[in-house]
């Protein structure tokens, strides 16, 4: 008995002290990306690599059955319930899952730097490139043009991956090492298919009833596409209250009243010269903020802070959580800004309308809801903003469709946050995708910043 009791104290502190030990190089390797010394970096995330494969190894060869454990997590939800919150913090399952591989295919998924997705069906780590290949090669989604409105339909696929019928899997998230929370701040779409047919402008104002837009059916059908990740709940999608919130601006020019920024400042275009921030995203928000101060007479603020390079390499699993930090401090600095506008494109195929006689990116403003594909709702996540996020995004997109016929996408629908509960006046407009030009991507600008206008002096 004693000789068991040995073995398993044994057992317990070797697995205490290799779990010490990787978290130790954890937290030294972030913090070397973090000053940005990415050639220490480097060297560090290869010397970690090799101590958790020896460690990986020896739990292979020698306690297979923790290893079973690990990996089939979900048939005991009782006792998994803790160590799937561990794996979640920390992705050691990745490099027990991989310690098979060779040294440069393991080099290789680190050069890439592609975020880690957690597949909560089957409990195991994707990188996020391949996540997006599943999702492509998985969904085939129509569409069907009938007037001025589009309709998504998708096909599901056989077992290739779970995917639910608004076309992504909701069981695949990021994780996010910052906050410990763990959920998918990344606003993308990619598995909309929309190059069936080039967008035009209709030449006529779209105009819409209050009893239109009451009709719940009528208002998702037309003005939203709701992902996967989420659902609708339809007291906050009451468009009499939408409609009758003031979204004026009261903020005196002599102020900051508008903030533009960008999570994704590496965002580029088809055309895209390679390393001018005139022809990313950056340069973008650079003609709005322009237009906006020169035609429109607003104080704006841009932000060009490269979230997604804080480490010194392209990180957008960690974008969301260093913008929150830079944002806030920006607003307590400058607490008059009414208006954030966080700046990106899309994925996906070119998305392209013809107005007065010039072709420009559509516009996708987003939402996030706080709230799951169950219908419940995610503390970690709270937004006390939510009803005057919806409120400015749905005036927006009226205001677009009355002045510009085909500018406007319909808003999208996603089930987190994306930093939107920072002010009421929030948004995340997508502009066209990266497949449109830099020039498409410039002109949509004016555009936006006229639709801003009006809604923002209550133009009726």
């Amino acid at each position: 008995m004693r000789r068991y009791r040995y073995k398993a104290e044994r057992m317990f502190f070797m697995t205490l002290w290799s779990i010490i030990l990787i978290l130790s190089f954890t937290v030294l390797i972030k913090g070397i990306n973090v000053l940005g010394n990415n050639g220490l970096a480097k060297t560090s995330i290869s010397l970690k690599e090799k101590v958790i494969t020896v460690i990986s190894n020896y739990v292979l060869e020698n306690h297979n059955s923790i290893f079973q454990y690990v990996r089939d997590t979900s048939e005991n939800s009782n006792s998994s319930y803790a160590l799937s919150g561990m794996i979640h913090s920390f992705p050691i399952n990745e490099y027990v899952a991989n310690a098979t591989e060779t040294e440069s295919e393991k080099s290789n998924q680190y050069i890439n730097n592609n975020p880690l997705i957690y597949s909560a069906k089957d409990n195991t780590l994707l990188r996020y490139d391949d996540y997006l290949k599943l999702i492509k090669q998985g969904v085939h989604t129509t569409q069907q043009t009938s007037g001025n409105t589009v309709a998504e339909t998708s096909e599901e696929p056989g077992d290739a991956v779970a995917v639910d019928s608004k076309g992504i899997n909701s069981t695949m998230l990021p994780i996010d090492i910052i906050n410990g929370e763990f959920y998918l701040e990344d606003e993308g779409t990619s598995h909309i298919d929309d190059s069936h047919k080039q967008a035009i402008s209709f030449g006529n104002g779209e105009h819409y009833t209050l009893e239109q837009l009451e009709n719940k059916h009528f208002l998702y059908n037309n003005f939203y596409i709701v992902d996967g990740t989420t659902s609708v709940k339809d007291s906050i999608f009451d468009a009499k209250a939408m409609l009758g919130m003031d979204m004026t601006l009261k903020t005196k020019e002599d102020k900051p009243q508008i903030l533009i920024y960008h999570t994704h400042s590496q965002e580029a275009f088809a055309d895209s010269r390679s390393g001018k921030v005139a022809d990313t995203v950056v340069g973008v928000g650079e003609v709005l903020a322009d237009i906006l101060e020169t035609e429109y007479g607003y104080n704006v603020i841009h932000d060009k802070t490269k979230y997604d390079m804080m480490g010194g390499y392209l990180d957008r699993n960690l974008a969301y959580n260093y913008a929150k930090d830079g944002v806030t401090k920006l607003l307590k600095k400058n607490p008059t800004v009414e208006v954030v506008i966080d700046l990106h494109r899309d994925e996906g195929n070119k998305r392209v309308v013809n107005l007065n006689g010039e072709k420009v990116a559509n516009i996708m403003l987003f939402n996030g809801l706080s709230r799951n594909s169950k219908g419940e709702d995610i503390a970690s996540l709270y937004n006390p903003n939510l009803q005057a996020n919806l409120a400015f995004s749905l005036q927006l997109q009226l205001k677009g469709r009355e002045l510009f016929p085909g500018l406007m996408y319909k808003n999208y629908l996603k089930g987190y946050r994306f930093n939107l509960h920072l002010r009421e006046k929030s948004i995340l407009a997508e502009v066209g995708t990266a497949k449109n030009t830099v020039q498409e991507e410039k002109n949509s600008m004016k555009y936006l910043a006229e639709v801003l206008d009006q809604v923002l002096q209550g133009e009726e």
